[in-house]
C-alpha cells in the first residue's frame, strides 16, 4: 500500500517471519534494504529466513553485513572500545572480511596501538595486495612504532602504485 514506508516494510517482514513465511518476508527486507542500506537488523532477518529456507550461502552473507553493521555503527558513532569487540567477533567467525579488518586496523591506529594496527594492515595485504592505501597506513603505524626502514619500504610502495 505505501511502497516507500521503510519501517512498515520491516514490520511486515517481521510478522511474516512469525507467520513462519520466509519466502515473503524476503522480499520485504530486500526492499527495505534497497531504501535504507545501512539498515542492518534487516541483514540479522534476511539470514534468519535463508537460514529457515535451507539457504546456507546467503545465511552467511547476511549474517557478515549485520555483524560489520553493527561494528561500523559503533565506530562511526565514537564508541571504539564496543566497536572493536564487534570487528574481533565478526573476524572470529569470518576471518576473511577484508574492510572489517582493515577498519579494525585503522581504529586501532588512531587508538595509539601501532604495533597491533601492523599485524592486521598486513593480513590486508596478503588478502588483498592491490590495495595500495594499505601500504600508506603501514607506513604510518611503522613510522608511529619507530620503525623508519618499514615506513619507507611501505611509503615507497604506496607511491610506486599510484
Amino acid at each position: 500500500r505505501y511502497p516507500d514506508d521503510v519501517q512498515g516494510r520491516f514490520n511486515l517482514g517481521h510478522g511474516l517471519m512469525e507467520d513462519d513465511r520466509p519466502a515473503e518476508a524476503i522480499e520485504q527486507f530486500e526492499q527495505v534494504l534497497q531504501r535504507e542500506p545501512s539498515r542492518y537488523s534487516a541483514h540479522h532477518w534476511m539470514a534468519q529466513c535463508a537460514r529457515n529456507l535451507g539457504d546456507a550461502a546467503a545465511a552467511h552473507q547476511h549474517t557478515q553485513a549485520y555483524l560489520f553493521g553493527q561494528a561500523w555503527s559503533r565506530h562511526e558513532a565514537g564508541q571504539w572500545e564496543e566497536a572493536e569487540a564487534r570487528y574481533r567477533k565478526l573476524l572470529q567467525q569470518y576471518p576473511g572480511h577484508v574492510q572489517a579488518r582493515f577498519n579494525l586496523a585503522h581504529g586501532l591506529m588512531k587508538h595509539d596501538r601501532p604495533r597491533e594496527a601492523i599485524i592486521e594492515f598486513q593480513d590486508v595485504l596478503q588478502r588483498e595486495p592491490q590495495r595500495m592505501s594499505t601500504h600508506a597506513w603501514l607506513a604510518e603505524c611503522y613510522e608511529a612504532a619507530g620503525d623508519e626502514e618499514n615506513a619507507t619500504r611501505h611509503r615507497s610502495r604506496y607511491e610506486a602504485g599510484r
